[in-house]
């Protein structure tokens, strides 16, 4: 989503769109680092937003509906949701990711 709302044509995903193929992700450090590239990039795109684009009508739809900030929201909850998924998934196979509360994630990064 992220390379399509800053892409040229934001009605669309680009031809060359991926999906994520659980065999090119053999170990933690392979995640970690997509991950991290990932997370550079949309930082540095989020960099260029200033407030009027934020407010701005979003291209991603025909016609708009929705401004751009309203397009991030649902990039941040969608992630969200996605990381719930995961850790029901981890615990069901006794593997939980234990705790993923932001508010001791936030007390845990203070120290």
């Amino acid at each position: 989503w992220r390379v399509r709302l800053a892409g040229d044509d934001p009605t669309r995903f680009a031809e060359d769109d991926e999906e994520l193929e659980p065999g090119d992700f053999p170990t933690i450090a392979s995640i970690r680092e997509r991950w991290a590239a990932d997370e550079a990039h949309m930082r540095a795109w989020l960099a260029t937003l200033d407030d009027g684009a934020l407010a701005a009508a979003c291209d991603a739809e025909d016609p708009p509906r929705h401004a751009r900030w309203v397009h991030l929201q649902h990039l941040y909850t969608h992630a969200l949701q996605q990381f719930a998924d995961a850790a029901t998934l981890l615990s069901a196979a006794g593997r939980s990711p234990g705790s993923l509360d932001f508010l001791e994630w936030a007390d845990r990064a203070r120290t």
